[in-house]
């Protein structure tokens, strides 16, 4: 599945875009299902927007908070 968004991080909009798959089992009589997102953050593009200017960033450049909020993000749309 692929994805894009738009989130405020601070004072700047934060694009994010890429995709996501799901890996689980499918369970059975006694066990229900259990699938969980799988992406690879380096793959998904982030472009941070101010007012005059816009910046594709690097996954392996951001601060770790910043990292768990676009994380967080993703996880609650996919």
């Amino acid at each position: 599945m692929d994805f894009e968004f738009d989130f405020i991080y601070g004072s700047e909009t934060v694009y994010v875009s890429g995709s996501v798959g799901y890996a689980g089992d499918k369970g059975d009589y006694d066990t229900p299902s259990d699938y969980e997102a799988v992406y690879d953050p380096e793959n998904i593009e982030i472009v941070v927007s101010g007012e005059y200017h816009s910046e594709t960033v690097n996954w392996s450049r951001l601060a770790k908070e910043f990292k768990d909020e676009i994380v967080k993000q993703i996880d609650t749309r996919v």
